[in-house]
């Protein structure tokens, strides 16, 4: 068997009643992506659109623990010192996040449990986003010095007509709740888990594989009076607009959260554990994430992505990905040595792009 045909097995894909059906099966890792796994689905997803037998396609996972965890970091790091390996991986990635934001056919993900960097590169796209009482949504990359990317510039700045939305969730990593995900344009709908089955046997069954009709399945199913396992972020949402303004740079925001953990009350525990959270994560990487999503509220989603490999291609020559990584996954010492020297410098360093503009590796995507 080949290696391809063993990383397969990672994630499958079958035919229903004229559905395209994308499961990922990696529970040991979450489902996060290995790089076998980003190109069979992309290959999977471009004949499915070119096949007039298949009507619409749905992505899952086979395991409630997880939707999908993110991109396969670990791998990442083992091959850190190859940077054209790191930055195919990315392309490749990224190609397909491209492909599913304009699919030709109907494109739902059903998003369980944790959904998480690369996983939400792989939903983001979906003309309906269903999540649970028990997903976890996040961009976390700045804990491991890196950037939101797969598309996180453009949704991530489009969560909110107030950037400062995205802005925090991008800065900090915030693990949001379904009701967040909804109330952040994250998300179109929540689902009890427990009728996850009966709403996938709906959605396959459907007769007429309309959007119109998809939806209507999707809503009979809908619960608004869920209750998540954890509180909503987004009943902070006017201390949020307040503190991660957008005419606030890094170092205003981290002021104005010192000032408010001083208070008591929710107010104050919400803004010390922010802060908690921000002294975490890579100095360096948070503010290009802020450079980012300034930059990606009005850019098309092909130049957010050019614009996130950028980043991640120079992070990954700063060495500062790797660290984190390091420091955060691999090791698990909670200590990484991030880049604080001559932070000025490098900031310009890593916003300059390391390819032409004629010779970027996603200069096709449009």
């Amino acid at each position: 068997m080949s290696e391809f045909e063993k990383s397969t097995e990672e994630i499958t894909f079958t035919v229903e009643n004229h559905v395209g059906v994308v499961t990922l099966h990696r529970p040991a890792a979450l489902n996060a992506l290995s790089f076998q796994m980003i190109c069979a689905m992309r290959r999977q997803l471009l004949d499915w659109q070119a096949d007039d037998r298949i009507a619409w396609v749905l992505v899952r996972s086979d395991s409630p623990r997880a939707f999908c965890a993110g991109g396969d970091v670990r791998a990442l790091y083992e091959m850190a010192d190859d940077l054209l390996a790191c930055e195919t991986y990315f392309i490749e990635e990224y190609r397909l996040n491209h492909l599913t934001h304009f699919y030709a056919k109907p494109y739902v993900a059903l998003m369980d449990g944790i959904v998480m960097g690369g996983g939400m590169g792989i939903a983001q796209g979906a003309g309906m986003r269903i999540v649970s009482e028990c997903s976890r949504l996040a961009m976390p990359e700045t804990a491991i010095g890196m950037v939101p990317d797969v598309g996180g510039s453009y949704f991530l700045s489009r969560t909110h007509d107030d950037p400062a939305i995205g802005r925090y969730l991008a800065l900090t990593g915030a693990i949001i709740n379904a009701t967040d995900a909804c109330h952040w344009r994250l998300a179109d709908a929540m689902v009890a888990q427990s009728v996850w089955p009966h709403l996938t046997r709906a959605l396959i069954d459907c007769v007429d594989p309309a959007w119109v009709n998809l939806r209507a399945v999707v809503a009979s199913f809908t619960r608004n009076d869920l209750y998540p396992a954890f509180e909503p972020m987004s009943v902070f949402e006017p201390l949020i607009l307040e503190v991660f303004n957008e005419s606030h740079d890094l170092p205003e925001v981290v002021a104005r959260l010192r000032d408010l953990s001083t208070e008591e009350g929710a107010n104050g525990r919400w803004a010390a554990n922010v802060l908690t959270q921000i002294n975490y994560n890579s100095p360096i990487a948070m503010r290009l994430a802020l450079h980012n999503q300034h930059m990606g509220r009005a850019m098309s989603l092909a130049e957010c992505l050019r614009l996130e490999f950028n980043s991640i291609s120079n992070l990954l020559r700063l060495r500062e990905a790797p660290e984190g990584i390091r420091a955060k996954i691999v090791d698990k010492d909670g200590a990484p040595n991030w880049h604080e020297a001559d932070l000025e410098q490098a900031f310009e360093q890593l916003k300059t792009a390391p390819y032409p503009a004629n010779q970027h590796p996603l200069f096709e995507l449009n």
